[in-house]
């Protein structure tokens, strides 16, 4: 009952908006500093967005589901 109300889900969703896109450029940072070989920094960039991207939206799509009372 708790995310049911629209502040509270309007809330928990920045957050993990807020987490999500602060991991995408904490391990981006990582990545083009620590890997030298460009394709293997290419690739790594890309599934590091693909991966924050993916839990970000399942962790969203929860919340809702939460929010709403979906099963």
């Amino acid at each position: 009952k708790w995310l049911a109300n629209p502040l509270n889900t309007g809330l928990s969703l920045l957050t993990i908006i807020f987490i999500f896109f602060h991991l995408k450029l904490g391990v981006q940072v990582i990545i083009e500093d620590y890997i030298h070989n460009e394709w293997l920094k290419l690739s790594s960039l890309i599934l590091s967005d693909l991966f924050s991207i993916t839990i970000g939206l399942s962790c969203i799509l929860a919340i809702l589901l939460v929010a709403f009372g979906g099963k």
